[in-house]
C-alpha cells in the first residue's frame, strides 16, 4: 500500500496522523547542498528532491520509481509549511523518503 497521500483524501495527510505544522525540520549540508529532514513517528524522513540533488540524480521522478511505496510518502504545504519555505507558492506537495528509501536512492 502506498503511503503517498491522495491530495483529495484527508486520511493520507500528516494532520490526519496527528502531526501538524509544528513538525521540526533538520538541515544537513554536504558540498553546498542542503538536505531537509523531518521526524515522523520518531523516524527521519528526507526530502526526496534534496536527496536526488545531493546524489546528482537528475531525474527525481525516475529515481523515485525505484523506491518502495512503503519508503516514501507525500507532504502537503498546509501540514508542513517550514519545508516549503522559499519555494514557489504553486508547489503544494513534496515527497519524502525514510532511511531505507534514502539508501534506495544512494544505490541507484
Amino acid at each position: 500500500m502506498s503511503r503517498i497521500p491522495d491530495p483529495g483524501a484527508p486520511a493520507g495527510t500528516f494532520s490526519a496522523l496527528g502531526i501538524g505544522a509544528e513538525l521540526a525540520m533538520q538541515l544537513f549540508h554536504h558540498r553546498g547542498v542542503a538536505l531537509r529532514a523531518v521526524l515522523l513517528d520518531h523516524e527521519p524522513w528526507f526530502v526526496a528532491a534534496d536527496a536526488c540533488r545531493m546524489l546528482s540524480l537528475r531525474d527525481t521522478t525516475s529515481a523515485m520509481k525505484m523506491v518502495d511505496a512503503d519508503d516514501k510518502q507525500g507532504l502537503r504545504r498546509s501540514d508542513t509549511p517550514q519545508l516549503f519555505k522559499g519555494m514557489a507558492p504553486q508547489v503544494q506537495m513534496m515527497t519524502v523518503v525514510n532511511e531505507s528509501g534514502l539508501y534506495s536512492l544512494i544505490f541507484q
